[in-house]
């Protein structure tokens, strides 16, 4: 049943995941994402059932963890490891049934952390497309590492003027910079859909 195939997608350590994905046909890649997207926690009593029928099978009786599973950000995680057009084709996919899920699952594939994995000239086309007092905003929640990475491929005077910014702001809301890190990723989704920089993916990809 595709319910049991989305729980076996769950357990899995995402590259393994990914490869099993691949193998599939397109319809059922999309609908096993979703699946296993919407799954938020599974009865114990069901998991003990899917084990029994799976040691009967001879398959092995390895018992599986109680725990919540699946969800929009383990989906994410496997998401991320899968060659790019493959879940690029799988969000458009998932799209036609749930954008709001779909969105979420791309908004947790790459966090404003991952900017880190940027290669500079990315990060500087990116974040020269972004506001100034946004950008301030949003490297207020951030480490320093990051803010330094960030105003790194800027020049010195635009650089000081971000950091003057931050340095006026007092207490800023949670909710406020998590929004303002949102947009800058969406604006990262955006310049990689048009293929103005690449963030990254399976293994036909390059950075």
């Amino acid at each position: 049943h595709p319910q049991v195939g989305a729980l076996s997608l769950s357990v899995r350590v995402p590259d393994v995941a990914a490869r099993a994905i691949e193998t599939l046909d397109d319809g059922l890649q999309a609908d096993l994402v979703l699946r296993a997207a919407m799954l938020n926690a599974v009865p114990a009593a069901a998991i003990e059932d899917l084990e029994a029928v799976l040691a009967a099978a001879n398959v092995g009786g390895q018992r599986v963890a109680r725990q919540p599973i699946g969800g929009p950000s383990d989906v994410a995680k496997i998401m991320k490891v899968m060659p790019r057009h493959l879940s690029e084709r799988t969000i458009r996919a998932l799209k036609k049934h749930d954008r709001q899920l779909a969105q979420t699952i791309e908004e947790e594939m790459f966090v404003f952390d991952n900017l880190r994995d940027l290669d500079m000239r990315s990060l500087g086309t990116v974040l020269r497309a972004v506001d100034a007092a946004q950008l301030a905003l949003a490297l207020k929640g951030a480490d320093e590492a990051m803010a330094d990475l960030c105003l790194s491929t800027m020049s010195k005077r635009a650089s000081e003027t971000i950091r003057d910014e931050m340095a006026e702001m007092t207490m800023v809301k949670r909710a406020d910079v998590e929004e303002a890190q949102k947009s800058i990723m969406q604006v990262v989704r955006q310049m990689a859909a048009a293929g103005e920089i690449v963030i990254g993916g399976g293994a036909d990809d390059y950075v």
